[in-house]
């Protein structure tokens, strides 16, 4: 229970500092900076999309484990995949590209809405120094 609990909180922990990275990266000067991990995640999503096909053929083994600790793998079978049609496929194909960039949307989202708040201090500060002259 204790190892999940500490398992718990580094990944909080991680998710906590990727998205004040992705705070800090969006509030500097230079807007390429802030689309780094939202194309990271992008390119993770289609990794996932690629990776469908690896999925479609199942191998699996059965390993015996005796009384004396020494084990035995009696037989290796290859489960063939199904025949799916189109719909099916595009159907998975969509699902998996929309749930893993979900991630995406929320660190463009992050980036958008720092990048607006840091023109409309712009465009306040060049009024500031208009209305000083």
């Amino acid at each position: 229970m204790a190892i999940a609990s500490y398992m718990i909180i580094v990944i909080l922990l991680f998710y906590g500092g990727i998205l004040w990275l992705q705070f800090f990266l969006s509030r500097k000067p230079n807007r390429w900076l802030g689309l780094i991990l939202p194309l990271i995640s992008f390119l993770f999503s289609l990794q996932a999309l690629l990776g469908i096909a690896a999925y479609s053929t199942v191998r699996t083994s059965v390993t015996t484990i005796m009384e004396n600790g020494t084990s035995y793998t009696t037989e290796d079978v290859v489960v063939p995949p199904e025949k799916k049609d189109t719909g099916q496929l595009i159907a998975t194909a969509v699902s998996v590209f929309i749930e893993y960039n979900i991630p995406t949307v929320i660190l463009l989202g992050i980036y958008a809405g720092c990048r607006s708040r840091r023109k409309k201090n712009m465009e306040l500060e060049k009024m500031n120094i208009q209305d000083l002259e």
